[in-house]
């Protein structure tokens, strides 16, 4: 029974929200300001993760499962902006938890800007 029980806890998905307040690019798409929820299996490090919106799948990408030795202060994205001036997400932080999502991007991005909120 124990055995089950922790063969199901280490697939069970994992799931966290974000907002961004400016129009970015994720695994090649394009994502609306607003509000998103993101929704990956596994442990890491390399995971799917579906990026929802409304309970609705907008896309998926592969990023890498990040552990943490303290839990995130607040939910949080670290945008890479373009030579052209268009944002890529690079990095999503949760609120209480001990891991980010890593996500792979542009090496010509030239600054980079960090949203979040303190819930």
């Amino acid at each position: 029974m124990l055995a089950l029980l922790l063969c199901t806890s280490a697939f069970a998905a994992s799931k966290g929200s974000f907002s961004i307040d400016t129009a970015a690019t994720i695994s090649g798409h394009q994502l609306a300001p607003g509000d998103y929820q993101a929704k990956w299996d596994g442990t890491g490090p390399a995971v799917e993760v579906s990026i929802l919106s409304n309970g609705k799948l907008v896309t998926t990408a592969p990023a890498h499962l990040v552990e943490l030795s303290t839990p995130g202060s607040n939910n949080a994205v670290a945008l890479k902006q373009h030579d052209d001036g268009s944002w890529t997400v690079k990095e999503i932080d949760f609120a209480g938890k001990k891991y980010e999502l890593h996500f792979q991007g542009d090496p010509a991005a030239s600054e980079s800007m960090s949203q979040g909120d303190n819930n």
